[in-house]
């Protein structure tokens, strides 16, 4: 579909997203603020796709390339349908939070893709940087990634047909591990020295929803013992209204990995049947509008198996733009390109939640509107 494309406005021009931006200086600020209490991190390896399940790809298994330079670039707020988006935004407002669930991926859409001028630290990269890992576990993972990751991008493959070569990869990746006496002091360590940060609004939306009792599902192909461990690290403690769902590191009473959580939770079968039975599956018995957020084309199916009244879905484009923006504008109510923040999202969820001010409702109004501005460019 066609976009409508208003450049990004330089502080000093004036512009009705200028304007906006203005109107809310103060969820700004506040965005600003948290991104910066929490999104610190120093430089370490970030991996390079030997563990089980490819660090070079995302969750849903798109393949990308080398990060792209983003020195002076902005990012942009892509609305492909302005009337369904309005429907549908319309629907989550009408509900209210009692009627709202939010599901995320988490590598690079709750993380930054780029984090220190270098690729951001996936959980499979986090795990890879243990410096407990054998020299002989880190041959054989190399062997596994050589053999299976070819099978998980290749064209010529249904996802049936990949669904049980899925299973055997991370089945032996988990039997490796297991052999290497991973500790939960040895996560921790690895999660405080990554490359990694949480997007810029992932904590002020998180405050939302857990002063809301709305329910938000991180949801991930990774490892849940990192990703709880860097929500600790990067956000604090998590309260019982966001859930977890992911491949579980299970400890003995010395905090050393001798298990996993069944069922596997891989690239393929990431959606919302695998979370029947859970904590998660009975909060949202009741609640039909889900807001979703992934960053690959495979993400969007997270909410499936399980139906729903209305789904609003939020993509982050974070490299391959000019490639893969056709794609995403066919699948994503919203993509939201170049690494760029969450300030779309939390504005939305303010206004679900009846947490705005009016200054901010209006600064909603003009982005999504669907008149003249469809498509709204910002300056980072």
């Amino acid at each position: 579909p066609a976009q409508h494309r208003i450049s990004s406005v330089p502080s000093r021009q004036s512009g009705r997203w200028h304007t906006a931006r203005n109107a809310s200086t103060e969820r700004a600020r506040r965005l600003s603020s948290h991104s910066r209490m929490h999104s610190s991190g120093a430089s370490a390896p970030a991996g390079h796709g030997t563990f089980w399940g490819s660090s070079t790809t995302s969750d849903a298994g798109a393949r990308v390339g080398p990060m792209m330079e983003r020195k002076g670039a902005s990012s942009s707020v892509i609305v492909p349908d302005p009337k369904s988006l309005a429907r549908k935004r319309a629907a989550l407002v009408g509900g209210g939070a009692e009627q709202l669930q939010v599901i995320a991926d988490f590598d690079r859409t709750i993380t930054r893709a780029s984090v220190n001028g270098a690729r951001g630290a996936s959980c499979h990269g986090v795990m890879e940087s243990l410096e407990c890992l054998s020299a002989e576990y880190r041959e054989e993972a190399k062997l596994l990634f050589d053999k299976y990751y070819p099978l998980e991008i290749c064209e010529h493959m249904t996802t049936a047909q990949k669904l049980p070569l899925m299973m055997e990869w991370y089945e032996q990746g988990h039997d490796l591990l297991l052999r290497e006496g991973v500790a939960k002091h040895h996560i921790q360590a690895a999660v405080a020295q990554a490359n990694l940060a949480l997007r810029e609004g992932v904590c002020p939306i998180i405050h939302t929803l857990q002063a809301a009792q709305v329910p938000l599902l991180i949801f991930s192909a990774g490892i849940a013992n990192v990703i709880d461990e860097v929500m600790r690290q990067k956000f604090g403690e998590l309260t019982e209204s966001t859930h977890i769902i992911s491949n579980w590191m299970q400890y003995n009473s010395e905090d050393v990995c001798v298990g996993f959580s069944t069922p596997l939770i891989h690239m393929f079968n990431k959606n919302e049947s695998q979370t029947t039975g859970s904590a998660f599956a009975a909060t949202v018995a009741q609640r039909g509008n889900v807001l979703l957020m992934g960053d690959g084309l495979g993400d969007v199916t997270m909410a499936d198996g399980i139906p729903h009244n209305t789904v609003l879905k939020v993509g982050f484009l974070n490299e391959k733009v000019d490639e893969l923006l056709p794609k995403y504008c066919e699948i994503y109510d919203v993509i939201i390109t170049h690494d760029g923040d969450m300030e779309y999202v939390v504005d939305l969820i303010q206004e679900v939640c009846g947490t705005r001010n009016q200054q901010t409702h209006a600064s909603s109004n003009i982005a999504v509107s669907g008149s003249k501005s469809n498509v709204v460019g910002r300056t980072e």
